[in-house]
């Protein structure tokens, strides 16, 4: 395989790599977690490529046209800030690799993350390094919330895609008082429970989950509408289709079924985001009036859903209560298998915590979009804060209480109580323990995070693992005994923070923990205590949810051991984000543009920018895999978008690497050639753009012909003007000039006129009323390209009735004179034929091609139709297909109209849905490429096209090799070259070649010459064939031949007499190169061929190619058997052509260089044609050196075992 560089390509894009986290063995990838190898592999194989990688910043002055780069330039994004990047940001630093990282700075707390994420010191001094820059990834609105659709219904949508949905109805966990927008994830992010709530009990893997919440109301009113904050599932991306039924209030009021969501690279149930369920039958709900909701699962299949449930104190007006025993098989977390190790509390019993769900009366409203900016800004200037407040933030921990104790000289505790001063916290069945600690500090400080260091529980005075009860402080460690068991107790405990200036109060509320990440001794983020040096204050951790009860853990409580509190110092100034990444990549779209000011770019609101530039925002990023240009410049649709909708590759982790490379090649624009000019015509269609075509603005001095699509044929009689790019205005819209811009650069522009009435599909019934009234349509074409100041037209008539095959034939023939009259010119858009029952009649039968290329100045054969909608996925022309089409063009074509093909090749490509192949999409080359990327598929190739898949869709589209098939085929057989459908679809610089090449090149070099006759007589030599014959140790033979006709070789020796000889045969021999030129050699002992039959005539073909029989008939058996030879070389002169033995002396031509005898209309069918001829055969000389005897005495000059080789051209 070829691996392109910036060396081979004219152009290689600065595309945007996006990774997530990091992980080091590809056992542990998933879809956002890479592993490090790998990533390595991509920045080396970038490197190779010859790109440049850039930081954020300038990536950004590169965009706007403020930096300019010798080599290709590329950024490299992490998104998140995730701590396992830490396995791949230092070798970066070191290869001395820039990049950038969005962070989602409420994930990273003050001084300890969210699990999983980096600390801000870490961070820091990756940045300190400046090969790494901080981008926002907003502070808290990575998430998904609802949103009204354009037909007015309501799902899900990342929070940035637009306004939220607001409905009426109560959002349960919400209190009255409570500011916060209900998508906010702070209600969710820091101690929340996983309610299981349909599916089946992992514990088992059987039992399907029945689960049952309680919930108090705020409103009154009729549900309709249940929107379920979801959970991550357990396991996570796991999903059935699983049958449930809802009852509120012992009512059935849903009974359905919930199935996997269909994403761009898995199905599962939905997690971290609202499942809505429209009920079959709506329920009241009265303020303060206590429901109970049923889930009853009733089949089982694999995972359980979660629900999100915020952890109350309030018991009594919200609960859940499942049958669900354990969120993890039986056995898998250890003896002896404790709930708490399973689920947040055991089956059965109760758990104190408000379920997140909106009891939705179904109706509502769109925030305004002065709502919608203010959240957005806020978050910007949360995310602002966080950056200035904690990035350079540096702590001082500040010792705040600790509980004293010490041990006696033999090891054991001392005993007095008031030394032993541990404090409990946590549940006793049914008081919830809560704990007053004072805590002081030595210095004025200002404490914004506290660390509660606990203990294994129980493990105090009076506690169920009271450590006085043992001579020492070795306690039992196994299952089994009652000691253990108890200091191994645990529920999910989450705890209130209060500060206060004595032991009872009053309290200020300043913050929430949870037991899960106080166990790992993780800081609590507080609102600011102020300590004065010395004093006392007292901080009250108040557990807010209850224990279970059932079970031991009735009674679990946790020692403190310690508190400490960190202090923020000195903070530096980091430089502030002034780049967004979008999380998931979306935006509230629809904007005007920002450079351009025209529509037709990707931007987002102008009502999003304006907050985004007041906060010091200047470019966004998206995650769809765009070729990113600068600003500006003048590029197809699909590469045109603003500064603030700039694509990135979003790399998966779980991909195979050979796929990640592969696609990172295929979006940078390595990953296959470009196509060069080969010397042949390019006509080119360009459908309307009120942008204009790009293509043409970089690459006109390459193109011939351009068919603007399209006006249409009205189907009685008249034409009908359509969107065109040749400055009119349609519709309301004024199209560009490209027209003129074109003409005025010597391009022939035609007008493309279907059959199509403007619905992009060609209507039968309308094509046959053309060419059946040339009396109508005729005048009227000619007059619309003299007004329209066209060079000429394209008829594309597609799919007329087959018995229209002689009427289209006529009026092609009328329309032809008719505009040749009027000195333009016309071309036709015909069906490919293969000349087999392949062919479809109703597409294939009313055109006849050799009829239409003989009057046309041009006839484009679309070679490139056969996949799309109503199709199975595929290339639109297989190898196979292509070879049968245009041997059958040869055939039917008279070859002198050759020059009038053009091999039709596409840019574009079709994108199924497997489950409807009727709904085949139309997609260009870039969006192919996206959507290989976006869903993380290898692309593979076959007959030049490239295709991919998954089990829901398929892809298959033109490459630049398809491109340059068609350009060799018509490099090869003479036709006028290739007719592309369309500009724009394919990028301009894979697809399009800066310049014109003069002539076309041959595979091997040959010239017309024949080596003088009477020099050949006397040769020694005749055919070779060439076979593998292999010989078994008994003798017997295996042999394979590998040639089907014979190859002749010569050898010449001959005596020149005279000088004058010698310089004529030395200057052919100089001429030729040696071996380098082939020529036309005459073979004494074969040259001719007499009454050889060529076929016979079935009315439709035009061409026949000569050919020699050699015939043997054995006198013995009587068996007759026969070979024919290809006659590619016949004597100008001597070729006389026979239709059933009668010589035609009209009518017919021979191509002399080829073998090709052509009629100008078809022999009547079962007509025996038959020629008689005398022919070359091709050569070359056998050697590069050449030696000549001269005699002296004599004056003359001998050439001496001189070699020809015959060759296939």
């Amino acid at each position: 395989m070829v691996v392109y560089t910036s060396a081979h390509k004219r152009r290689l894009y600065p595309t945007c790599l996006c990774y997530h986290g990091c992980v080091v063995g590809r056992a542990q990838a998933l879809t956002f977690r890479e592993v490090a190898s790998d990533i390595k592999a991509h920045v080396l194989d970038l490197r190779r490529a010859g790109y440049r990688f850039l930081l954020p910043s300038e990536y950004r002055a590169w965009q706007a046209g403020d930096a300019a780069y010798s080599e290709p330039v590329t950024c490299l994004h992490f998104d998140d800030c995730l701590g396992s990047i830490d396995q791949i940001i230092p070798w970066l630093i070191a290869e001395g690799i820039p990049c950038g990282i969005a962070i989602i700075s409420r994930r990273l707390g003050k001084y300890d993350p969210e699990d999983g994420f980096a600390r801000w010191s870490l961070v820091r001094a990756w940045v300190s390094t400046g090969l790494v820059e901080v981008m926002s990834h907003t502070h808290n609105m990575h998430h998904l919330t609802l949103i009204q659709q354009s037909d007015s219904s309501v799902d899900v949508g990342p929070v940035l895609e637009g306004p939220c949905w607001l409905d009426d109805g109560d959002v349960v966990y919400r209190t009255a008082d409570d500011s916060r927008w209900y998508w906010d994830f702070s209600h969710v992010d820091a101690i929340t429970l996983g309610i299981p709530l349909w599916g089946t009990d992992p514990y088992d893997g059987v039992t399907p989950i029945t689960t049952t919440l309680t919930i108090t109301p705020k409103a009154s009113g009729t549900v309709t509408i249940l929107r379920l904050w979801m959970a991550l599932s357990k396991p996570s991306g796991a999903g059935y289709d699983a049958q449930v039924q809802i009852r509120a209030d012992g009512a059935l009021v849903w009974d359905g079924t919930v199935s996997p969501k269909q994403y761009e690279t898995r199905a599962q149930w939905v997690e971290r985001e609202f499942h809505s369920i429209a009920l079959d039958a709506g329920f009241s709900i009265t303020a303060g009036t206590p429901v109970q909701i049923e889930f009853r699962t009733l089949n089982a299949g694999t995972g359980a859903a979660l629900l999100y449930g915020l952890c109350t104190d309030d018991d009594a007006a919200f609960r859940a209560v499942t049958s669900c025993a354990g969120l993890y098989a039986a056995g898998s977390q250890g003896a002896p298998n404790r709930y708490w190790q399973y689920i947040d509390y055991p089956a059965g019993d109760r758990w104190p915590t408000i379920p997140c769900v909106i009891l939705a009366f179904g109706t509502g409203r769109e925030a305004t979009v002065s709502e919608y900016q203010d959240y957005v800004a806020a978050d910007c200037t949360a995310h602002a804060d966080a950056v200035a407040q904690w990035l350079d933030a540096d702590w001082q921990t500040i010792e705040l209480w600790k509980a004293p104790f010490h041990y006696r000289a033999a090891g054991t505790f001392n005993e007095t109580p008031k030394e032993f001063e541990y404090i409990p916290l946590g549940w006793s069945n049914p008081t919830k323990i809560e704990a007053v600690v004072p805590i002081a500090s030595g210095e004025d400080a200002t404490v914004e995070w506290v660390r509660i260091d606990v203990i294994a529980p129980e493990s105090f005075p009076g506690g169920d693992a009271d450590p006085f009860a043992y001579s020492n402080w070795l306690i039992p460690k196994w299952y089994g005994d009652a000691i253990y068991e108890a200091n191994n107790r645990s529920y999910p405990a989450t705890f209130r923070l209060h500060i206060g200036d004595s032991a009872s109060g009053p309290w200020t509320a300043v913050g929430e923990g949870a037991i899960w990440r106080i166990a790992k001794h993780f800081a609590v983020d507080v609102a600011p205590i102020a300590l004065a040096a010395g004093i006392t204050r007292y901080l009250r951790i108040e557990p807010i949810n209850g224990g279970p009860t059932i079970g031991t853990e009735q009674v679990t409580r946790w020692p403190i051991a310690a508190i400490a509190g960190g202090a923020r110092g000195a903070v530096g100034t980091p430089a502030m984000p002034d780049q967004i990444v979008y999380p998931f990549g979306s935006y509230f779209s629809d904007g005007d543009g920002v450079a351009q000011q025209t529509p037709g770019f990707n931007d987002i609101e102008p009502a999003l920018k304006s907050v985004f530039e007041a906060a010091g925002l200047v470019r966004g990023y998206t995650i769809q895999p765009i070729r990113n240009v600068v600003q500006g410049e003048t590029r197809e649709p699909d590469l045109r978008q603003t500064e603030w909708a700039l694509g990135r590759w979003l790399v998966y982790g779980d991909q195979d690497l050979r796929i990640s490379i592969q696609n990172l090649r295929a979006l940078s624009g390595y990953l296959w050639p470009d196509v060069p000019h080969r010397g042949v015509g390019w006509q080119v269609s360009l459908e309307a753009d009120p942008q204009g075509c790009a293509t043409i603005r970089h690459r006109a001095d390459v193109l011939d012909y351009v068919a603007f699509d399209a006006y249409y044929f009205d189907g009685a009689g008249g034409i009908v003007p359509y969107d065109c790019n040749d400055g009119g205005t349609y519709g309301g819209v004024t199209y560009p000039d490209d027209k003129g811009w074109l003409q005025s650069r010597g391009v022939r522009c035609l007008l493309i006129i279907n059959n199509n009435a403007g619905t992009g599909e060609p209507d039968p019934a309308l094509g046959s009323h053309v060419v059946n009234n040339p009396a109508l349509y005729v005048p009227q074409i000619v007059a619309t390209a003299q007004a329209g100041g066209w060079d000429g037209i394209t008829c594309n008539l597609e799919a007329l009735p087959a018995a229209d095959r002689v009427a289209a034939t006529a009026f092609y023939a009328e329309l032809a004179a008719a505009i040749h009259a009027a000195g333009l010119i016309l071309h036709a858009t015909v069906p490919a034929p293969t000349g087999t029952d392949y062919d479809a009649d109703w597409w294939v039968g009313w055109c006849d091609h050799g009829a239409l290329a003989k009057v046309c100045d041009g006839i484009k054969v679309m070679s490139y139709t056969e996949s799309g909608p109503g199709t199975d996925p595929g290339p639109a022309a297989p190898d196979w297909f292509w070879s049968a089409v245009y041997a059958r063009i040869r055939a039917v074509v008279p070859e002198p109209y050759w020059s009038r093909v053009f091999c039709g090749a596409r840019a574009f490509g079709h994108l199924w849905d497997r489950a409807d192949i009727n709904s085949a999409e139309y997609v260009t080359y870039h969006q192919a490429i996206a959507g290989a990327l976006t869903y993380g598929k290898r692309i593979d190739l076959d007959s030049t096209e490239g295709g991919w898949g998954t089990p829901a869709v398929a892809c298959w589209f033109g490459t630049p090799m398809t491109v340059d098939r068609s350009q060799k085929e018509a490099a090869a057989h003479g036709f006028g070259g290739i007719g592309l459908w369309k500009l724009d679809d394919g990028d301009l610089e894979e697809f399009f070649p800066t310049h014109k090449q003069l002539g076309t090149d041959t595979m091997t070099a040959f010239i017309e010459q024949r080596f003088p006759p009477e020099y050949s007589w006397g040769a020694e030599g005749g055919p070779r064939f060439k076979t593998a014959v292999a010989q078994s140790d008994g003798g017997h033979e295996s042999r394979a031949q590998a040639w089907q006709y014979p190859l002749a070789t010569y050898t010449l020796t001959r005596d020149l007499f005279s000088p004058a000889d010698h310089e004529r045969m030395m200057a052919f021999w100089r001429l030729r190169g040696g071996r380098a030129v082939g020529f036309r050699w005459k073979d004494w002992q074969d040259y001719s061929g007499t009454a050889q039959a060529l076929g016979t005539a079935d009315g439709v073909v035009t061409n026949f190619a000569l050919v020699k029989r050699y015939s043997y008939d054995d006198p013995d058996t009587g068996v007759s058997a026969a070979v024919l030879r290809p006659i590619t070389k016949p004597v100008p002169g001597t070729v006389r052509v026979y239709l059933d033995g009668v010589e035609q002396a009209s009518g017919w031509s021979v191509n002399t260089a080829t073998g090709l005898v052509s009629f100008l209309s078809p022999p009547a069918a079962g007509k025996i044609v038959t020629a008689d001829y005398e022919f070359d055969v091709p050569v070359r000389f056998a050697d590069d050196d050449l030696r000549v005897v001269v005699e002296k005495s004599y004056g003359t000059y001998s050439w001496s075992g001189v070699g020809v080789e015959e060759i296939r051209v």
